[in-house]
């Protein structure tokens, strides 16, 4: 095994904010494909920022699912479909509020579209992790047995 400074630093960050950097760093990319296409739909096509930004919502909660969170719903080969569905009623209503309050801005405030949109990212982005983390958790599996008083390894320890 090499020596890597990286992997020393990665490993002496505590593990929450590990998983908040990696689930943030998804997220950037998923809201560079939401904002791409949120433009081309307003701007190219014309399309109502409401329906734009549950086809954008839609494309980058789809990236972030198979990038980060699939595997959350998947335990000792079981598909755990209970998990799921609250993660998907969930994005779905996040959806419905993000794009109904985008096109409230857009419509009271006469406002710029995108800028409508950006004004939200922050809670969005908040909120999604903690109640996603909320949601998630309500449904984890039991922890690993303890046998011959030895504990198992951290499961968020990179080997």
């Amino acid at each position: 095994m090499r020596f890597s400074a990286v992997r020393v630093l990665w490993e002496a960050v505590p593990p929450a904010l590990c998983k908040l950097f990696v689930y943030g760093l998804y997220t950037v990319i998923g809201l560079s494909l939401d904002i791409a296409t949120f433009l081309s739909l307003t701007h190219g096509a014309g399309v109502l920022p409401f329906w734009a930004n549950i086809v954008g919502g839609a494309l980058a909660s789809t990236f972030v699912y198979y990038a980060t969170v699939r595997r959350i719903f998947a335990y000792q080969g079981r598909f755990l479909m209970t998990k799921w569905l609250a993660y998907v009623g969930y994005i779905c209503v996040a959806l419905l509020v993000a794009s109904a309050l985008v096109q409230l801005i857009v419509s009271a405030w006469m406002m710029m579209p995108l800028v409508a949109k950006l004004m939200l990212v922050p809670v969005q982005f908040f909120l999604n992790y903690f109640v996603l983390g909320r949601i998630l958790a309500a449904f984890e599996p039991p922890p690993a047995r303890v046998t011959m008083g030895i504990w198992p390894a951290r499961r968020d320890s990179n080997p």
